[in-house]
């Protein structure tokens, strides 16, 4: 029905087919993750991010582990965890979940987990105090 020199030559063709797809949708995905990266948006310095946190008192106790730039500054939290004596702890944790800093709270002094998200989208955390 179909000679042995047709069916080779039919899936020569199917071979470089996929090839040329394949190569082209490698490409076609690299371009789009290049423009994926610079699509980012500008990028903001830690005093640029804090500026009105700093201009209404609160100072920064620990700068986040990972260095700037920074997209954006997300909604801070904190989280009290049971310290020694009955008394209250705040914790900051890196981007490993390794809690980096154990801070005791005291009666008059405010803290404010700063957690700010870097271009490639990782989230790092800092510590803001305030009356200290």
């Amino acid at each position: 029905m179909f000679s042995q020199r047709r069916v080779w030559i039919v899936g020569c063709v199917v071979a470089l087919t996929t090839l040329a797809f394949a190569v082209s949708y490698d490409r076609w995905a690299r371009q789009r993750a290049v423009s994926d990266r610079s699509s980012v948006g500008p990028t903001f310095t830690l005093d640029e991010l804090c500026r009105d946190s700093l201009a209404e008192g609160w100072r920064v106790k620990y700068t986040p582990d990972m260095p700037g730039p920074y997209r954006r500054r997300l909604p801070g939290f904190l989280y009290y965890h049971p310290g020694p004596n009955g008394a209250c702890v705040v914790r900051v944790r890196d981007t490993s979940g390794a809690v980096v800093l154990e801070e005791q709270t005291r009666p008059g002094i405010d803290f404010l987990t700063l957690v700010l998200e870097t271009p490639d989208g990782q989230r790092t955390e800092g510590l803001l105090v305030r009356g200290e």
